[in-house]
C-alpha cells in the first residue's frame, strides 16, 4: 500500500480557447500549459532541436503510409493512456479496494503486461505519494500544467 502524504496544493482551472489550452491561478492569472509553449516554439522553429528518430519517423511514415502511420500512432497513443490510467489506479491503492476495476484493466492484455514491467520494476521504487494529477504554476515562467505524480523516489 502506498502512503498519501497530501500536500496543499492550490487548484487550477484549465480552459482551451483556439487551441491554446490556459490555466486560470487562484489569482486570477492564466498561463499557458508547458506543453503548449513546447509546442508553438517548435511549430515556429525557434526550437532547432528534434528528438532522436525523427527523421526515421518521417521515413517510416512516408514508407508504410500516411493511413497506416496515423493508426499506429493512435494504438500506440491508447496503450499509452490504458497504462497511464494502472498506474495511476495502482498508485493510488485501488488495485486490493477495487477488484472489479482490475479485472477491467486485466482484458487490456499488452497494456496490462507493460504495466506489471513498470510495477516491478519502477513502480515498486515509490514511496511517500504527495500529489497526483496535480495543477502546478510559476508566476516567474508564466506557465502552468498538471503533474502525473509526486513523490519520494
Amino acid at each position: 500500500m502506498f502512503n498519501h502524504v497530501t500536500i496543499p496544493l492550490k487548484s487550477i482551472e484549465a480552459t482551451t480557447i483556439d487551441g491554446i489550452r490556459l490555466y486560470e491561478t487562484p489569482e486570477g492569472n492564466k498561463y499557458p500549459s508547458i506543453t503548449t509553449v513546447l509546442s508553438v516554439r517548435n511549430e515556429t522553429g525557434l526550437m532547432e532541436w528534434r528528438g532522436p528518430g525523427q527523421d526515421g519517423l518521417t521515413e517510416w511514415r512516408k514508407r508504410v503510409g500516411e493511413d497506416v502511420a496515423n493508426h499506429i500512432t493512435r494504438t500506440a497513443a491508447d496503450r499509452g493512456t490504458k497504462v497511464h490510467y494502472m498506474c495511476e489506479d495502482y498508485l493510488n491503492n485501488t488495485e486490493k479496494n477495487f477488484p472489479d476495476k482490475w479485472k477491467e484493466h486485466k482484458k487490456n492484455f499488452l497494456p496490462y503486461c507493460l504495466f506489471g514491467q513498470l510495477k516491478n520494476k519502477v513502480l515498486c521504487n515509490i514511496d511517500d505519494i504527495y500529489a497526483q494529477e496535480a495543477g502546478l504554476y510559476s508566476d516567474k515562467y508564466k506557465v502552468a500544467g498538471r503533474v502525473d505524480c509526486i513523490a519520494k523516489y
